[in-house]
């Protein structure tokens, strides 16, 4: 029997990465740059002391659970496609307008700018969630800047990177 179901193709910064080896060497380093410079100014602006030994102790950490929170993104993302089913939608319908936009164009129309906006903030949170209890657990600082280091660095290094438009 011949299914009539088309599967479409997403192309995510994450996927980019396993298809092109190449773009690791770009996007390693300047993730550790980013996720680097956010902690050192996220900890000079709570003023928490000796900032660059702190640093030093939680980067690998945070770019690590960094990463790893973008990847829970990016499967959330990915299994959009499911939802036409749960909610009952017409899937030709869901795949030409939700599915393919969330893909390549997030910000066409208000459902996937909102789908994709909610896998960022997801991403956030699970940054948030790491960096809190996992990568500032072995820094001596109180736990509301704890709480707020954890905050900031989701603030500013939440996947947005997922609106950004690609070519088809």
């Amino acid at each position: 029997m011949v299914s009539n179901n088309k599967v479409y193709n997403i192309i995510f910064p994450i996927f980019m990465m396993l298809l092109f080896p190449p773009f690791w060497i770009v996007v390693i380093p300047i993730n550790y740059l980013i996720d680097y410079i956010v902690v050192y100014l996220s900890m000079k602006y709570l003023q928490i002391s000796d900032i660059k030994e702190k640093t030093k102790k939680v980067i690998l950490k945070v770019w690590l659970f960094g990463f790893l929170s973008d990847i829970i993104g990016s499967i959330i993302l990915l299994n959009t496609g499911n939802l036409s089913k749960i909610l009952n939608i017409d899937s030709q319908y869901w795949y030409e307008h939700i599915y393919n936009n969330i893909a390549y164009s997030p910000t066409k129309n208000i459902y996937s700018f909102l789908i994709v906006s909610l896998s960022i903030f997801i991403s956030g949170l699970f940054i948030y969630f790491f960096n809190y209890k996992l990568s500032l657990d072995n820094i001596d600082i109180s736990t509301r800047d704890k709480k707020k280091l954890a905050l900031l660095i989701a603030i500013f290094t939440s996947p947005y990177i997922f609106l950004i438009n690609t070519p088809m």
